[in-house]
């Protein structure tokens, strides 16, 4: 893997940690069992568009590296997360299927939070995405880093 690639991954699982870090007491609160205010849901629903997002340049930049080309189609976004779930014959999967089915609900909701407004938030739809943000970013850091060890020692 080359070194550009491995800084921006670096860079961007920084960016992740620091990203959920700075709503960390909207979230512990969350798992106290508080139910976020209106203002905590529109603060929450910003995290999970910054969330996904940085996740899915990272899976960007691995797949255009290594199979030269990104999904081209207008559910480009749910093509690329499939994709990075597959081996291809240049690299093996980058995330398991497990996580694949996690990180598609964070797609979706970042996609209906593109188009919603604070009021059409509602805690019932996305209380689950909150409960295991924390344990998606391990799961995803710690599959990344399985992927840069294989692809660095002869994939």
């Amino acid at each position: 893997m080359s070194d550009n690639l491995q800084k921006m991954i670096a860079v961007a699982l920084e960016e992740l940690r620091q990203n959920v870090e700075s709503h960390r007491e909207i979230l512990n609160n969350v798992h106290a069992g508080q139910v976020p205010s209106p203002v905590e849901l529109s603060a929450l629903a910003f995290m999970f568009q910054s969330f996904y997002t940085w996740i899915e340049n990272v899976l960007k930049r691995i797949v255009r590296e290594y199979d030269g080309v990104l999904p081209d189609s207008r559910s480009w976004h749910s093509d690329l997360l499939k994709v990075a779930s597959q081996h291809t014959e240049n690299r093996p999967a980058i995330i398991s299927e497990p996580l694949y089915n996690q990180l598609k609900e964070y797609l979706g909701f970042r996609h209906f939070t593109r188009y919603a407004t604070g009021p059409m938030l509602d805690w019932g739809e996305m209380d689950h995405l909150v409960i295991s943000c924390d344990d998606v970013l391990a799961q995803f850091e710690m599959e990344i880093q399985t992927f840069i060890d294989k692809m660095n020692h002869g994939g």
